[in-house]
């Protein structure tokens, strides 16, 4: 065989590549990717149905030494965020006793030296890994100046609160995307 032959020669098909279409949109409990130069596991797909066809989407991401939940949310441009829970103590406990009163929280949260203005409410219910019964919540959600961070509180039944403290991804900065060996690929 010549060199020409070599280089013309065609390409054995080998079927479908299992793995071209893994993007972080399609994420499933599993998968593993990279970001920050960690690889995280995908230990739950989430989701949050707001009513009226409005979905966010939430991935439970683990590494060795830290846990964060990457969330999508498609309104017209697909807006991704990386947050991770921080202890509720951290918050003024005035605005949980609010919340437990059922009033509505402050307009702005002083949070770790930054300003945090309220920006979106919304009810909704949280579907735990793909489950068809969902839990109720309300969710109060906060941005700084710029747009880039956010607090957010959620609260669950009467007297059960969280907080995240998060920020704006892109999707470029998520890379190698790859199933695991226990997943499914059809």
């Amino acid at each position: 065989m010549g060199l020409m032959d070599f280089f013309n020669k065609k390409k054995e098909n080998k079927g479908p590549d299992p793995l071209s279409g893994l993007t972080l949109d399609t994420l499933k409990k599993g998968y593993y990717l990279d970001y920050d130069m960690k690889t995280w596991e995908v230990l739950a797909a989430n989701t949050y149905d707001w009513g009226d066809n409005d979905i966010t989407y939430e991935w439970q991401l683990q590494c060795h030494d830290d846990t964060f939940f990457l969330e999508m949310e498609n309104d017209d441009d697909m807006f991704w965020s990386l947050s991770r829970k921080v202890p509720l103590r951290k918050l003024d406990q005035g605005i949980i006793t609010l919340l437990k009163n059922g009033e509505d929280p402050p307009d702005t949260l002083p949070f770790e030296g930054e300003t945090f203005y309220l920006e979106e409410t919304g009810g909704g219910h949280f579907h735990a890994d793909g489950a068809e019964q969902g839990r109720e919540m309300i969710q109060w959600c906060y941005e700084d100046d710029d747009g880039t961070r956010f607090l957010t509180i959620e609260q669950w039944g009467e007297t059960d609160f969280e907080l995240s403290l998060g920020k704006k991804v892109e999707e470029y900065q998520f890379s190698d995307i790859l199933p695991s060996g226990e997943t499914d690929m059809s």
